[in-house]
């Protein structure tokens, strides 16, 4: 075999490489396309709901607030208070008395 005939041959072994390589890029791009498709749909989806859940909940705090403006500042305290589920009521003693007698 000649140096051309082993220059030609490295040149087929390349250019067949190349189209293999060319030819399995193209097709994991066209399997996964549909897969692509579906998680920009699902990205959209959930920045959808993530901006409209915030837009409801500024809109429940807006109106809250509205109609609270002319409140007092004691009825605020109140709906603080009870928007927190807070208790104010002192624990119960025993009677220290009762204790010793029994």
């Amino acid at each position: 075999m000649s140096v051309f005939g082993g220059i030609l041959l490295f040149a087929a072994g390349i250019a067949t490489g190349s189209g293999l390589i060319i030819a399995n890029r193209v097709n994991v791009q066209k399997e996964t396309a549909q897969l692509r498709r579906e998680n920009e749909h699902l990205r959209n989806s959930a920045w959808q709901d993530k901006l409209e859940y915030a837009t409801h909940k500024a809109y429940r705090q807006g109106y809250r607030e509205g109609r609270l403006s002319p409140a007092s500042d004691a009825e605020r305290f109140a709906e603080f208070v009870e928007d927190r589920n807070i208790d104010f009521r002192g624990q119960r003693r025993r009677d220290r008395c009762a204790e010793t007698n029994s």
